[in-house]
């Protein structure tokens, strides 16, 4: 999920608790505070600022399959180029949802 702040992150509690029980989950900040080191500490949740890259992908994401949902949530130029770098890296297309 990227957001601007960690206070715009929606659903933030429910996330987490759906990585609890298995999903592959992280955060990229465009604006984080300035004492933010780049983790979620109190979640142990790997995080990242700036726009989304395929370096970030894949520190995050399990290697593409057919068991790999892909679920993507933000504005539409954020949308165009996560599906690109999914794509490149052999994601499945009917495994890809945008919203």
């Amino acid at each position: 999920f990227a957001n601007k702040t960690e206070e715009d992150i929606l659903l933030h509690s429910e996330l987490v608790r759906y990585r609890q029980k298995g999903l592959n989950l992280s955060f990229t900040l465009d604006n984080p505070k300035e004492n933010w080191t780049g983790k979620f500490l109190i979640y142990n949740l790997p995080g990242f600022t700036g726009f989304i890259t395929k370096e970030m992908l894949d520190k995050s994401l399990p290697a593409a399959g057919s068991d790999v949902l892909y679920i993507t949530c933000g504005p539409p130029i954020m949308n165009q180029l996560v599906l690109r770098l999914w794509r490149e890296n052999g994601a499945d297309v009917d495994n890809i949802f945008k919203y």
